[in-house]
């Protein structure tokens, strides 16, 4: 249902929780890149969050997604049970805000499905289902290979290491990678929609 949100987190998560109130290895958000398409083949929006260093990103996190994702319309991810477990563990930290949160779960659609269940498959995916092997059929100009942050195990370790980071020059290269690396997982999703649709209008 449009207008569609294109959402995806990015979280760490430490044996040692960093901030009062985490359990270890509890998956923190820090980051989310969203794209809002008001139409099919809209214009695209792009909003986003990336926690500063050493504060507890989870209270202005929240606060921002609930903005950016206020109204109506579908909010698509990949992979749904991800995100829906971040935003749960986000309501138990802020019980105030369940029904908030509990609207935005209730609006969650996975743009995994048709894969995962073989709906459309490609033999260029490989056999996988991941966003990685996927992108490439539906928008081969995409990448990740040339990124500084390529994955999401990197991108937690980088944030990480930026609250011991000395270089403001070298926050700044890491920071400007992080939004590059997300920003391409929703466009990805954008890209893929599009693709699944055109193949649906032609039969093929």
């Amino acid at each position: 249902r449009y207008p569609l949100y294109y959402l995806d987190f990015e979280t760490f998560a430490a044996a040692i929780p960093p901030f009062d109130g985490i359990s270890p290895y509890n998956k923190v958000p820090f980051q989310y890149s969203l794209h809002i398409q008001n139409h099919p083949g809209g214009a695209l929006e792009h909003r986003g969050y990336l926690a500063p260093v050493g504060v507890d990103p989870r209270t202005e996190f929240l606060q921002r997604l609930l903005e950016d994702t206020q109204g109506e319309g579908s909010i698509l991810v990949y992979y749904l049970p991800f995100e829906r477990g971040v935003l749960k563990s986000m309501m138990d930290a802020f019980p105030d805000h369940q029904t908030d949160i509990e609207a935005i779960i209730d609006r969650l659609v996975d743009l995994m499905d048709p894969f995962k269940q073989r709906t459309y498959w490609h033999p260029d995916m490989g056999g996988s289902k991941s966003l990685k092997a996927v992108m490439p059929v539906f928008a081969s100009d995409l990448s990740y290979e040339s990124m500084e942050i390529g994955d999401g195990e990197t991108a937690m370790v980088e944030f990480l290491s930026l609250s011991e980071e000395p270089d403001p020059d070298r926050v700044d290269a890491v920071r400007s990678a992080l939004w590059e690396y997300c920003h391409l997982d929703t466009l990805a999703m954008v890209r893929i929609v599009d693709g699944l649709r055109e193949i649906v209008k032609g039969g093929t």
